[in-house]
């Protein structure tokens, strides 16, 4: 697979996707820009997440390009980050098991970390739970308030 030089890129505007003839047919390619409006993140999160390991795009000179596969990568990311995983974690799934998909998983380690996870996530949701009657009946007893307070007006 030839890329494109930068020029070429470049003269797109860099707001596009450039199609790259590969073995496998024509192959899209994003600049950092288009990359990050489709997966909804910042090109600053997009590149920390490169430091930190998590995604590798190729380069053309100085421009980073992303493939549809990478799209998928952030996506698991995104996913994985809203339920609390940590990137370092996250980290340790993906030299464990490679690309995947959080609807696909690749190995029984990562099914095994995300019923783990979920454990958690469910102790740490009774334990809100109980937090928030506790409050709830604390602000509805009579002794908590004030004189003064903004419920006694």
């Amino acid at each position: 697979m030839t890329l494109p030089t930068a020029p070429d890129a470049i003269e797109t505007g860099g707001s596009i996707s450039l199609k790259v003839e590969s073995e496998g047919g024509e192959e899209a390619f994003f600049l950092i820009g288009d990359f990050g409006a489709s997966v909804g993140l910042q090109p600053k999160t997009i590149r920390y997440y490169e430091r930190a390991g998590l995604i590798k795009p190729r380069r053309m000179g100085r421009l980073r390009v992303y493939q549809q596969r990478d799209v998928a990568r952030l996506e698991t990311v995104k996913f994985l980050r809203k339920l609390g995983v940590s990137i370092r974690q996250i980290r340790k799934l993906v030299d464990q098991a490679g690309d995947f998909s959080v609807n696909e998983l690749p190995s029984s380690a990562v099914e095994q970390f995300l019923i783990d996870h979920l454990a958690v996530m469910n102790r740490k949701h009774q334990e809100f739970e109980l937090l928030i009657a506790d409050l709830s009946q604390r602000l509805q007893h009579e002794d908590c308030r004030k004189p003064g307070s903004p419920s006694d007006q």
